[in-house]
């Protein structure tokens, strides 16, 4: 008769090696977390920048239209300067978005909106930038995102024949 033995396995090493994958796993989704916390902020500071351009150059009314005709609406040349200058402001150095928004960026422009408004009294701001990942997803090939986000503005109208 032949007796089987009884072997002990030890479970020291298992648990090592799980602990080890667990915290792999858990840096990698924090250092993710990290990096998509960064594109939200930046994009809000894209948003925040596009919005109070598109209202500094709603701002710009026609004076001379307005004296003549008696109703609101915006100047050509000065709106778009106007929004385009604060979107400049706010990419410079000691600017709110100055780490992402890039004035210099074809995507980076103002302009009055003649389609979607054919009186002319809307203007529409884009404000472009590039937000830069981590060392992980610098790994995984992903260095940058591009972020363009739009804003809409519109004159206040209190006549109510104009707009």
């Amino acid at each position: 008769m032949s007796r089987i033995k009884s072997v002990k396995v030890d479970s020291n090493g298992f648990s090592a090696v799980w602990l080890l994958g667990f915290a792999a796993i858990i840096l990698i989704s924090g250092m993710i977390i990290f990096d998509m916390t960064g594109v939200y902020i930046q994009r809000e500071k894209l948003v925040t920048a596009a919005d109070a351009a598109s209202s500094a150059g709603a701002s710009a009314i026609d004076e001379a239209y307005l004296a003549s005709d008696g109703s609101v609406r915006l100047d050509s040349g000065l709106a778009p300067q106007r929004c385009k200058e604060l979107l400049v402001k706010y990419g410079s150095p000691g600017g709110d978005a100055q780490s992402v928004l890039n004035p210099a960026s074809p995507k980076t422009n103002c302009y009055i909106d003649i389609d979607g408004d054919p009186t002319g009294n809307s203007i529409i701001s884009n404000a472009s930038g590039k937000v830069k990942f981590s060392f992980l997803l610098k790994l995984l090939g992903v260095g940058s995102k591009e972020l363009t986000v739009s804003s809409r503005a519109r004159t206040n109208c209190s006549d109510g024949k104009s707009c």
